[in-house]
Order: C-alpha cells, then structure tokens, then sequence
C-alpha cells in the first residue's frame, strides 16, 4: 500500500470512530433494459462522508454546475455518471425504490489513485 492509502484509511477510521459518516446507498449502473430505463445492482450500504454545501464543479460533460450536496467515500470506489447514491434524510435512510429513483444525480466526481491505480478517497457531488 501507498503512503496515501494508509493516511486515507487512517481518515476512514477517525472519522467512522467520531461519528462523522453517514449511511448511504449505492447503486451501481449496470445497463439499459430494452425500453431505455436503467438497470443497476442491488443497492450497497456504505459510510461515507455526507455534506450539504454548494460548491461550483465541472461536471461529466466538461460545463461548469453547481453541486449542492457532496458524498466522499474514503475506500476504493468506482462511480460512474449513471450510478445513484441515496442520502440520509431527516437522519434516517430512505431505502426505498422510490428514493433510489428520486436521488440526485451525480455531476461529477474527483479521486486520487495509489500506485496499484485504485481511487482512494473519491468525491460525489450530487447535483
């Protein structure tokens, strides 16, 4: 492991250790059925990092938008633009089909990648 893998994962566990992270639901984009509606995996409970704030990103398509939600998750993740995170709502996490089809979606991301080429500490933000 990498000297930045080992301080991401010492991150991971402070701040899972002080309460910092919240339970969302990934959904990981799989592909189209044959009317065009998306498919993904079954949804995966992970603790990430949740804020609400607006921050101006370049999105997927290379324009500048405005985030108002980001999701950090500090272990090796791969998100793609079609994936969905579903986020805590009034402290609680909707993990109903309606909520996964409500979420936000996802306008762009930023990684940083160790010497084995795996994102590490990879930033969602949500539009």
């Amino acid at each position: 492991m990498s000297l930045l893998s080992n301080l991401v994962g010492l991150a991971d566990t402070l701040t899972q250790n002080f309460g910092l992270q919240a339970d969302v639901l990934f959904y990981q984009y799989v592909s189209s059925d044959g009317a065009g509606k998306p498919v993904y995996a079954a949804a995966v409970a992970r603790k990430a990092i949740y804020t609400r704030k607006q921050k101006q990103v370049r999105t997927f398509s290379g324009e500048m938008g405005v985030s108002n939600a980001q999701v950090v998750f500090l272990d090796p993740t791969r998100v793609g633009e079609f994936d969905k995170i579903v986020t805590p709502v009034g402290g609680s996490l909707d993990t109903s089909t309606t909520a996964r089809d409500a979420a936000q979606p996802i306008i762009g991301t930023d990684a940083f990648y160790d010497a084995s080429n795996a994102g590490i500490l990879t930033e969602i933000y949500l539009g």
